[in-house]
């Protein structure tokens, strides 16, 4: 299975589980590098971006307020979100979920710029500590431990 398709699909079945109480969600339309659920307000569009691409990301933002970005949860990526900090706090309903379907401990986190930015003001070193929930995984690490995946 290839990066995007598992990140894809990680994220649908986490996304899914966690509505089966709610049954908000009424679609999911699939792309190449993204999917937008459908739910009973509003749809959200969610970005594969295992490695952030920065200005790919303020574009897709400019065009989509309701957007959610999936990368993998390395230091890299985090330190893409920090120096981007401050754009991304003007977008409410803009969220992160950093993976790593392969970790011993949990498997992913959720980061939601603008409401984390209200409440927290020493967010450096609270993002630290939310990242740390879930096991790092290098870029190469995850393609091989995709492509193992069946």
């Amino acid at each position: 299975m290839n990066t995007i398709e598992l990140a894809k699909k990680y994220l649908i079945d986490y996304l899914k589980n966690k509505d089966v109480l709610f049954k908000k969600i009424k679609d999911i339309k699939e792309e190449s590098d993204s999917f937008t659920i459908i739910f009973n307000e509003r749809k959200t569009k969610y970005l594969i971006q295992l490695d952030i691409i920065p200005k790919k990301l303020i574009e897709e933002l400019e065009n989509n307020r309701d957007l959610s970005l999936v990368c993998v949860n390395n230091s890299e990526n985090l330190k893409k979100v920090i120096k981007l900090w401050k754009t991304l706090i003007s977008y409410r309903n803009f969220s992160i979920y950093f993976i790593n379907p392969f970790s011993e401990t949990g498997k992913h986190w959720a980061l939601f710029p603008a409401t984390h930015y209200i409440v927290t003001d020493r967010f450096k070193h609270g993002l630290s500590t939310l990242q740390s929930s879930v096991e790092k995984i290098s870029l190469e690490e995850f393609e091989k431990k995709a492509n193992e995946y069946s």
